[in-house]
């Protein structure tokens, strides 16, 4: 892993290959104002972000339907919608915040997560509700509610939770990266490969959740950023890839 590491450091500039962890959850709708995705804060967890670039994140509504933000967002609306945040973002979030209360779901177990409101990420784009149901992401829950230290465990809550995070990483390879342009950058994704699906056994339990080879077309591109996600402003910024 450390050799594809190797060849991705410079991901958005220069590099032709990508790698990336994906998250499926039903979003956490009652926390701050517009709501928040989790990121887990066990060591083998926080150590994937020095080995992928971007963490992104597929929003579920695994708990139901009539749930919503405090801002009237519902899960509804949110269920399909994907975001991004990158690495090295992450991690200066999870340092700054861990020690804070607020933040932190269930501190001091095994299952210790630190929020990661929708303010810190960036929105790409969302899969259709048909194509949400006909995976069945939805109904296999979400590992918040599966895993809940008041309540206590599903038995089978391992591969529900595991089934749940293979779905959602289908989806994005088929809804996100084999269509349009990552980022809104003028390249062409090549191959995208969910490493649950290589022959090595191991490979299911890899830091690494997809890797996406690309080839470049332009001398510059325009990436896309969103000012801010729960309005239609954007920021462009001028990229270069030469």
């Amino acid at each position: 892993m450390e050799k594809l590491k190797k060849l991705s450091e410079d991901y958005l500039i220069n590099s032709k290959l990508h790698l990336a962890e994906i998250k499926t959850q039903t979003p956490y709708y009652t926390f701050g104002k517009f709501g928040a995705m989790a990121y887990p804060l066990k060591k083998s967890q926080v150590e994937k972000l020095d080995i992928n670039e971007i963490v992104y994140y597929l929003c579920t509504m695994g708990a139901g339907t009539k749930y919503k933000t405090k801002d009237g967002t519902t899960a509804i609306d949110l269920n399909g919608k994907m975001f991004y945040i990158t690495a090295a973002k992450l991690k200066k979030w999870i340092a700054d915040n861990r020690d804070k209360p607020y933040y932190i779901k269930d501190a001091g177990t095994d299952e210790e997560r630190i929020m990661v409101p929708f303010e810190m990420l960036t929105y790409l784009g969302k899969i259709d509700a048909e194509t949400m149901k006909k995976s069945g992401v939805n109904d296999v829950g979400s590992s918040r509610y599966l895993d809940n230290i008041k309540v206590g465990r599903r038995k089978d809550w391992v591969s529900a939770a595991d089934k749940q995070g293979y779905i959602g990483e289908k989806l994005y390879q088929s809804e996100y990266f084999q269509k349009g342009r990552p980022f809104g950058l003028d390249i062409r994704v090549t191959k995208v490969v969910v490493t649950r699906d290589l022959p090595d056994e191991d490979a299911k339990y890899d830091k690494t959740d997809v890797l996406v080879t690309y080839e470049k077309e332009l001398e510059n591109a325009w990436q896309i950023i969103p000012w801010n996600k729960w309005n239609n402003a954007w920021l462009l910024s001028e990229t270069s890839v030469s």
